[in-house]
């Protein structure tokens, strides 16, 4: 029998301790004559990212030593962490940002350069070399990037620039032979899924690296993934189609290879990121998407064959030999480390991100796609998860209350992979939808390109829709609606909040209240940022203002709670406070939860939990039911 009880009052098995504890997060899979590493990051140790590794026997160790930590600051949001060369595994160290050496258990600095972070190691076994994306802090004003050569012989290494003078550099590849050098660029107000461009350099039998010379490159195109086949033909995705699709570089020229509607790209928020691989024969697996649907492909010089597959998605692709690796995410389980059989089609998990914990599969709401109409008559996209529970059904004629959540990017997209913080909302008595509103990647560069100029209109609008669209058809309660985001997210969130009366109560996350203060004192990487998002500064000043919820607080009396790490270099802590202080000057309620040692994104396990609670907490005081199995933690 099941218990009546109001929604949001449910008692779940599902906790704000076993989501902050539900299993670490894999990233940055690579296979090796037969071994498979892969990076796992771990709530459970303060978020410490430790390097694993799964032998040809089967065999998992890990290899990372327990006092040491990879991840790299570079452009804030790091990636391409550690390299696979010989022996060796090159790794960056997250204290001191500093490239080691790993070999037996046993970490040896490579590096000594205080002022420079790098990432995106790439290594030249041919030569000796270890090629790297540098960000040089030394100077005053803004740091510079650079791609960088490290000899790879014992002790510290010198770091000699081969390239610079763009403002950011990305994917510096070596050619199977050892000749030749590509990397990607792109300057000031750009971001790389705006402009892009590819270089190439020619390297000498000592190692040298000659001049690079921009070998392709259009306004208004982006380029993603420069690759090597075995054989030294080079590939990458680029969107001059208005699709990132996969192309040959042959002859100063791209030559399409898959021309169709979906995207195999994705917007370089880390370095690193990987769709496709190289196998045999020329013949490449290549991962892509078109709105909801994840596809895998085979690619030959006369075939594209369609892989039948179950995930949800697909991420971080590598693939050796006749072999693939990837990390695999479904609708209704954590996600896992795959090996894919490329002859046979086989997958086998490797190891999963579940924790020791019971799943309580009778608990999960699955994801349904729903695509709706926003302000200008389009359609936008979610996913919408009803409540679920077998334990507990509501009152009759009650409905449920709705979270809207924001994702940040604002490029970024959600699909409808498995995620236990939703799965914590759900099994109480929510409803949520995931926004994948104007702006977000996945649904081809027009879709992407709707947000230019129009951040803080568009993107609130279909928030809003979304929601409205949901009290129209009856799921929800038009009372109970609620709005949560992280970063751009959470600036979406407050405009939500600012300048509509939608929503009742909202959760931000290192979210933006004043869009003059984060053009002046972001980081260099998202600096010009708002150029595109908003307009040019200070030329748009009259337009960040008239956008920022901190010149409108007049217009705001919605309950709000901010959760902000005290160490965030991309939005930093003086915006969460700016807009604590007036809602408490104002009487609105409040609630502020700081976290010392966060940055920009939360990765202890304790925030996790702490900011659950509190977030539970708050709306359970907003809206007027009592929480049932959960406490919230002190501010």
């Amino acid at each position: 029998m099941q218990q009546v009880a109001d929604f949001g009052a449910w008692s779940s098995p599902i906790t704000a301790s076993s989501v902050s504890s539900s299993g670490i997060s894999f990233s940055e899979p690579q296979l090796h004559d037969g071994n498979l590493l892969w990076l796992e990051s771990r709530p459970a140790e303060g978020g410490r990212q430790t390097i694993m590794q799964q032998q040809p026997n089967g065999q998992i160790t890990e290899l990372l030593p327990r006092s040491f930590s990879t991840h790299t600051k570079v452009h804030e949001y790091g990636g391409g962490c550690y390299a696979f060369a010989g022996q060796n595994i090159y790794f960056v160290n997250a204290t001191d940002q500093q490239i080691y050496r790993l070999r037996d258990g046993q970490c040896s600095k490579l590096t000594s350069s205080p002022a420079i972070r790098f990432a995106d190691l790439c290594p030249d076994p041919v030569r000796s070399r270890l090629y790297a994306v540098a960000e040089d802090h030394s100077q005053n004003d803004e740091p510079e990037n650079l791609i960088v050569s490290i000899d790879m012989g014992k002790g510290i290494a010198e770091v000699t620039p081969v390239a610079r003078g763009q403002d950011f550099y990305a994917s510096p590849r070596v050619s199977p032979d050892g000749n030749k050098l590509v990397c990607l660029s792109w300057n000031h107000p750009h971001m790389p899924w705006h402009t892009s461009t590819l270089w190439s350099a020619d390297i000498d039998n000592r190692g040298r690296v000659g001049e690079f010379s921009m070998i392709w490159g259009q306004e208004g195109v982006s380029l993603f993934q420069p690759h090597w086949s075995s054989s030294g033909q080079l590939h990458l995705v680029a969107d001059s189609s208005g699709w990132w699709n996969l192309y040959r570089y042959q002859d100063g020229g791209l030559i399409p290879l898959v021309p169709m509607s979906a995207d195999f790209g994705l917007p370089l928020w880390q370095l690193n990121m990987r769709t496709y691989g190289t196998l045999e024969k020329d013949e490449l697996l290549a991962t892509a998407r078109n709105g909801k649907a994840c596809h895998l492909f085979s690619i030959t010089q006369k075939n594209v064959t369609p892989i039948s597959h179950s995930f949800s998605a697909i991420s971080q692709l590598w693939s050796s030999g006749r072999e693939a690796a990837f990390v695999a995410h479904y609708p209704n389980r954590p996600s896992a480390i795959v090996r894919m059989n490329c002859d046979t089609g086989d997958f086998r998990q490797v190891t999963s991100s579940e924790s020791s914990q019971p799943l309580h599969t009778d608990y999960i709401s699955t994801a349904r796609s729903i695509s709706f109409p926003t302000a200008n008559g389009s359609l936008v996209h979610g996913y919408f998860y009803p409540p679920r529970n077998p334990r507990f059904k509501a009152p009759t004629n009650k409905k449920p209350p709705l979270i809207v959540s924001v994702h940040g990017g604002p490029t970024s997209a959600v699909d409808a992979s498995f995620d236990p913080k939703i799965q914590f909302w759900t099994s109480r008595g929510f409803a949520v939808i995931e926004v994948n509103y104007r702006g977000s990647s996945s649904y081809g560069r027009a879709y992407r390109e709707s947000l230019k100029g129009e951040w803080g209109i568009a993107d609130v609008e279909d928030c809003v829709a979304a929601a409205n669209y949901l009290v129209e058809r009856g799921e929800v309660d038009s009372n109970q609606l609620c709005i949560r985001g992280s970063s751009a997210g959470g600036y979406t969130t407050l405009a939500a909040l600012t300048f509509y009366d939608t929503f009742k109560v909202g959760a931000v996350y290192y979210g933006i209240g004043d869009l003059e203060a984060l053009a002046k004192e972001t980081h260099k990487f998202e600096s010009r940022y708002l150029d595109y998002l908003v307009g040019p500064w200070p030329e748009s000043a009259a337009l960040y203002a008239a956008r920022s919820p901190i010149h409108h607080t007049h217009r705001l009396s919605v309950p709000t709670i901010f959760m902000q790490g005290k160490i965030d270099r991309v939005v930093p802590k003086e915006q969460a406070e700016a807009m604590v202080k007036v809602l408490t000057e104002k009487g609105i309620a409040v609630d502020y939860v700081s976290f010392p040692n966060e940055g920009h994104g939360f990765v202890s396990g304790d925030s996790i939990r702490t900011a659950i609670e509190s977030e539970m907490a708050f709306y359970a005081k907003v809206l007027g039911f009592a929480p049932a199995n959960t406490q919230q933690s002190p501010s």
